[in-house]
């Protein structure tokens, strides 16, 4: 079952000011308190500098971290004093950080993804001040949106995703974190982004290429929903921006039975029909709405609205007032 946006809250903690002793047993027990048992240490200096603001909707919790060089360790004990099943994602916004888990060793740079899971002991070493978002979710959540088990420890790198798409899974998760844009839907739909770049992956036709195409389906989704109002969008430049070529984005879509010029014209006549029926929307003309879901020419609108919904705008828009 997919993980629903539920109702979330907000906490944040803070080490500055704290004496130096304070600081790792603040940062220990907060975390703890939000995630679930590791232990810290310091690396060469005697002080833990961070921040964190943690977000949590039903049961994935997300956490933006700031903090100077330490060492975070889940021992065998740790298992024993608080046995958990929980995958846990580590997305590097700022410099660098390096896990190990049942004798692999992975070094995840800005842009990358770690995933490892939480019944098992890990050691995570930072050299330097870091920036990252940390998500967690049951094991059996995860599973089925990757459609398969993580066993150990594993990376996505930036080139599976795209640089512009990794922006726009931490912007969204930032946004999460909030107090006055909390967006859960929209990093529900990231969530399902990174795991299935974890998913089976799918071989290609071009030589030497294994890809992961789901994941590229669900990014091209997430560009072309921010992105719906400009009339000028184009599969080259969503391809563009997933950082591969047109003909796989159109392999890709293919795949899912729709071409994507089908999909950028479905959402933004599904996105018309919810504003149509919004009533923060009712002093706005059908043509502004049109024009707000990318259409520059409202007859073209009108036409192509009548033939997926089987009524015209204004006939949609009074049928939502009944």
């Amino acid at each position: 079952m997919r993980p629903k946006a539920q109702a979330s809250h907000i906490s944040t903690c803070d080490t500055d000011g704290l004496q130096p002793d304070q600081q790792v047993t603040l940062w220990q027990n907060y975390t703890q308190a939000n995630v679930f048992r590791v232990r810290f240490q310091t690396v060469n200096v005697e002080t833990l500098h961070g921040t964190q603001r943690n977000f949590e909707t039903g049961s994935i919790h997300f956490s933006d971290m700031r903090v100077t060089p330490h060492v975070v360790e889940r021992t065998e004990q740790d298992l024993i004093d608080d046995p958990c099943d929980m995958i846990l994602l580590i997305m590097v916004l700022e410099g660098e950080a390096t896990y190990g888990q049942g004798g692999v060793w992975m070094t995840a740079q800005a842009g990358e993804i770690l995933a490892l899971r939480s019944d098992r002991a890990f050691q995570g070493i930072y050299t330097r001040p870091v920036r990252q978002m940390v998500m967690t979710l049951p094991t059996c959540e995860f599973t089925e949106l990757s459609g398969r088990e993580i066993t150990g420890l594993e990376r996505a790198t930036q080139a599976q995703l795209g640089k512009k798409n990794v922006s726009w899974l931490s912007e969204q998760a930032l946004a999460s974190l909030s107090d006055t844009a909390r967006k859960p839907n929209q990093v529900l739909k990231g969530l399902e982004l990174v795991a299935a770049l974890f998913g089976p992956a799918e071989v290609t036709s071009e030589p030497g290429q294994d890809r992961r195409v789901r994941p590229h389906f669900l990014a091209a989704q997430a560009w072309i929903a921010d992105h719906l109002s400009d009339p000028a969008l184009t599969p080259g430049q969503i391809a563009e921006a997933l950082n591969i070529s047109l003909r796989h984005l159109n392999r890709v879509f293919a795949r899912e039975g729709v071409t994507v010029r089908q999909m950028i014209g479905q959402r933004r006549l599904t996105m018309a029909l919810h504003l149509l029926q919004d009533p923060s929307y009712v002093s706005q003309s059908i043509g502004q709405i049109s024009y707000k879901c990318g259409f520059s020419d409202q007859s073209l609108f009108s036409r192509q609205f009548r033939r997926h919904f089987g009524q015209n705008p204004k006939a949609a828009r009074e049928a939502a007032r009944l």
